[in-house]
């Protein structure tokens, strides 16, 4: 940390009287956010992190790409209301009196709107308060790395304001309904009762910390050169290459949010519905039987809506959901569509960013698609939800290495086999680190929104 002179001293001073004298929780939340910003501020700053920062802005902020985040959190708390009505409905059904008190639509628009000024606030001000701790969209990170900058300062607000302000009005409304849904129940204490609901908040803004998330993130920081957090290279030098370099970042830049919405989409369909029933036979407290509830009732409403009712309607319309065009039903109507997109009116809609719904929607297609054999659908099937997820824009690098190593093995299988020469090898091996290395370099494009 740096040396702390007499004003350093003044500040400390002005911010521990602010916090002694806050009248409010939300008094003190500030104060507290000014004090840790002020320390951070003291420690030295890495340029990996303002590296990254830079990486990030360009890759997410662009018009059309905030937009759409925005647009599809907002629909999905639309889903998550359907879902809550039926795992209601299950509660009911079972007996089991897990579920209580329905928030209002009043109230849930209070929170909402209590979310986004604070969040507004703690945005201006470079802070965070959330209740969700320091879990974020794309792992931003909460403190600012471009503060006082021209440009790069705002456009950094800029960025955390359109991710972090809406995260933060639906975060507080989807708490707020658990935690009085779950205290009216009688059968939590209150420290359940708000652990629960900070988990189903942050599933409701694609930020949950499941096994997906987890892996994800896990195989991410391997690539960086760290296990939990914790260096893997004994030696120094090394370790300190591998800080700065951040491999696993370039590569997979963003790995816990789309792992967040590829585990929605499977949840959502008829691999929800056989995971909530396994949930349902081995709950063993209340928190699991709830939790089972809230995923059988997810696979209910994601297979009869996105899986049968999205299913048959791809097999209706031009598409290119899972990647195939249905050439042979509508020729020139699909040629040249966006990877998973689909054909409204005279327009293409990419859906790739949103596989909570192509996933289902495309086992769907598979599952009814006409003029197959059972074998041949479920062949299909799996195709689809593999190129549902190579295309998600934000795992574009692990698609393209995947692809790329794929091609690698094929080739020196070849090569194993005599049938083709070392030069061959060398050229598949090129083509995998020109196109890694194109992703990269395309993350240093000024506010392009690539991956947004």
């Amino acid at each position: 940390i740096q040396t702390i002179d007499v004003s350093d001293y003044d500040k400390i001073q002005e911010l521990s009287n602010r916090f002694i004298n806050a009248t409010t929780d939300r008094e003190r939340d500030v104060a507290n956010g000014l004090i840790k910003k002020f320390i951070w501020n003291k420690q030295p700053k890495k340029w990996a992190d303002k590296d990254r920062t830079f990486r990030n802005m360009n890759m997410l902020l662009s018009l059309p790409s905030r937009l759409l985040d925005v647009t599809s959190t907002a629909a999905f708390q639309g889903i998550n209301a359907l879902d809550e009505l039926v795992a209601k409905g299950i509660d009911k059904a079972m007996g089991t009196g897990l579920r209580g008190k329905m928030t209002t639509p009043v109230e849930w628009w209070k929170s909402v709107a209590r979310g986004a000024k604070e969040g507004a606030e703690d945005v201006n001000l470079g802070i965070n308060t959330a209740r969700s701790g320091e879990v974020d969209r794309y792992e931003l990170g909460f403190h600012p790395q471009f503060e006082n900058v021209p440009i790069l300062g705002g456009a950094e607000k800029a960025l955390n304001a359109t991710i972090r302000i809406p995260d933060r009005m639906f975060y507080e409304a989807r708490f707020d309904s658990a935690l009085k849904d779950l205290m009216s129940t009688g059968k939590f204490t209150a420290e359940e009762a708000e652990e629960i609901a900070r988990n189903e908040a942050l599933q409701a803004v694609f930020q949950g910390e499941g096994l997906l998330s987890k892996s994800s993130k896990f195989a991410r920081d391997l690539l960086n050169g760290r296990i939990d957090n914790k260096p893997m290279f004994d030696n120094e030098t090394v370790q300190n290459i591998a800080d700065n370099i951040q491999l696993g970042n370039r590569i997979a830049p963003f790995v816990q949010t789309p792992a967040n919405l590829i585990a929605e989409g499977l949840e959502r369909s008829p691999l929800g519905l056989a995971k909530g029933g396994f949930e349902m036979a081995t709950a063993k407290t209340p928190q699991q039987l709830r939790q089972a509830q809230q995923t059988l009732a997810k696979g209910i409403t994601g297979t009869t809506g996105a899986t049968l009712g999205g299913g048959y309607l791809l097999n209706q319309v031009p598409n290119t959901i899972g990647g195939f065009t249905n050439e042979d039903l509508y020729g020139d109507d699909v040629t040249g569509l966006p990877p998973q997109s689909i054909v409204i009116g005279d327009k293409a809609v990419s859906l790739a960013s949103m596989p909570f719904l192509t996933i289902p929607a495309g086992l769907g297609k598979a599952l009814l698609e006409p003029d197959k054999t059972m074998p041949e659908r479920l062949l299909n099937a799996t195709t689809y939800t593999g190129n549902i997820l190579s295309d998600l824009p934000m795992l574009k690098g692990l698609g393209d290495l995947y692809k790329g190593s794929a091609d690698i093995a094929k080739v020196g299988a070849d090569y194993a086999l005599g049938n083709t020469d070392l030069a061959e090898v060398g050229q598949s091996v090129g083509r995998v680190a020109g196109q890694q290395g194109a992703n990269i370099l395309s993350q240093y494009i000024p506010l392009s929104g690539t991956l947004g």
